[in-house]
């Protein structure tokens, strides 16, 4: 497959694929639906503006995970973040279940958090998380395999996937 060319129409594709994924990641991030959303746009803004050519949808999606990241940290060291009182924004849920679930991972640190949502939302593996954290391969298993018990200790065994 060729060099992946941002046309416009190029880019409302990228947006109507990836979206809901990077959403979720700043919603996990931030914690917060006002900057999930600021981070999103500045994210989509980014992607834009860049120029970038991509050599696959895989090669977008890490791209618009790093930058979701960075972008994410970047706003929570912000004066005006650090200084607001933060609002529960609820993200909609099918199950009720499902709801439970993000709940008591919203809880997890962001140690813990970001893997675990990284791993079982969006589906990449310890070694693709590792490198989007810039971390070793073992600390993102470790973290991950830490968020799993955390949860399962909040939790009881209602979860097969921990």
């Amino acid at each position: 497959m060729g060099d992946i060319m941002l046309s416009e129409n190029e880019f409302n594709r990228i947006m109507d694929k990836f979206a809901g994924s990077i959403f979720r990641l700043a919603m996990v991030k931030t914690r917060n639906k006002q900057d999930a959303e600021d981070v999103f746009q500045d994210v989509f803004m980014k992607l834009y503006k860049s120029g970038k050519t991509f050599e696959s949808d895989d090669h977008i999606k890490a791209w618009l995970i790093k930058v979701t990241v960075n972008t994410s940290l970047d706003l929570l060291k912000t004066f005006w973040h650090n200084h607001i009182v933060e609002l529960d924004a609820e993200i909609p849920f099918q199950d009720e279940s499902d709801h439970f679930l993000w709940e008591e991972i919203k809880k997890l640190s962001e140690k813990y958090r970001i893997p675990v949502h990284l791993y079982y939302y969006e589906g990449y593996s310890t070694d693709e998380i590792a490198e989007i954290l810039h971390e070793k391969p073992a600390t993102t298993r470790s973290k991950l395999h830490r968020g799993r018990i955390i949860l399962s200790e909040r939790m009881g065994d209602s979860y097969e996937w921990i």
